[in-house]
């Protein structure tokens, strides 16, 4: 789902406290540890959950990072199917924040050059 600061806002504040704005929130729809799918290809399929982009941070952090909007969504889109299939970068070890962000670059490095071939076939 793509919202804006004020859409967000209201999501995080209802559904984690937090009377702010965000880049983007999961909402899974699986809550034991073992029922979570791994991401080498094994495992059952499910449905993960919801993803929750603010488009308006992705486009200012966009331009801040002088990148394309759509690596940016990339990004933001792979962040949040992580926590989804149980990643977290808060209130965890640096080593489980690392864990994270190496799965995070692995799955945007894969699909750079997709995303790259998409952007060149729709200029």
């Amino acid at each position: 789902m793509i919202t804006g600061n004020e859409g967000i806002r209201r999501l995080n504040k209802e559904w984690l406290g937090r009377d702010n704005p965000t880049n983007v929130l999961s909402f899974p729809q699986l809550h034991a540890k073992n029922d979570l799918p791994s991401l080498d290809g094994e495992g059952q399929t499910n449905l993960l959950g919801d993803v929750v982009i603010n488009i308006e941070r992705a486009q200012k952090d966009a331009s801040l990072a002088d990148i394309p909007i759509e690596a940016e969504l990339t990004w933001l889109l792979i962040h949040g199917v992580l926590h989804l299939c149980g990643f977290e970068h808060e209130n965890t070890t640096r080593a489980n924040i690392r864990k994270m962000h190496q799965k995070a670059m692995e799955l945007y490095n894969e699909l750079s050059p997709i995303m790259t071939e998409t952007f060149i076939q729709r200029a």
